[in-house]
């Protein structure tokens, strides 16, 4: 009974810590979603400054809890738009695709050729194959990738200091 007791017990902390690991990966997200804003000058487009997202991702919980939703880019004000579908992405400055969506990554990739949205993707190697900035993983931190090069292909004007955030990472 004592050792069915001991398994519990550590299955338990086990469950927690990745609990806790998942929830510090969101708020990190969400830290840097926010920030890259402001290091990165968009097109006048648009009343608002839109970051979009397929679905409802947990980052966007972790960005209002940490009241990034009250802060602009500029003169506009941030508004955090769920459930946009890749295949028809509105005048987004942001459009972040979670790894639970990144089946969709080619569709959006496409989509936004051209465009002066910023794809933000977590997964693995995304950057290399066309991602702007992607969270990763490396010996089991989050990451920050980033490819300068993608960015000024969509018409965005990149501060380096942006590079001090992450690791330059390109195609």
């Amino acid at each position: 009974m004592k050792k069915v007791f001991i398994l519990i017990f550590i299955f338990t902390l086990m469950y927690a810590h990745s609990a806790f690991s998942q929830s510090e990966d969101n708020n990190f997200k969400a830290l840097y979603l926010y920030n890259v804003t402001k290091f990165i000058k968009w097109p006048d487009v648009g009343d608002n400054f839109l970051i979009c997202a397929p679905g409802e991702p947990k980052t966007f919980n972790k960005f209002r809890e940490k009241g990034h939703i009250n802060k602009s880019v500029g003169e506009k004000s941030i508004k955090l738009q769920p459930n946009v579908s890749p295949s028809d992405i509105p005048d987004c400055q942001i459009y972040f695709l979670p790894e639970s969506h990144g089946d969709k990554f080619e569709t959006a990739l496409s989509n936004l050729e051209g465009e002066p949205t910023l794809l933000v993707t977590n997964g693995t190697g995304l950057t290399k194959k066309g991602s702007a900035i992607n969270f990763g993983l490396k010996g089991g931190n989050l990451t920050l990738e980033i490819c300068q090069e993608t960015i000024t292909q969509h018409n965005l004007e990149v501060n380096d200091q942006l590079l001090q955030l992450g690791e330059a990472v390109c195609e």
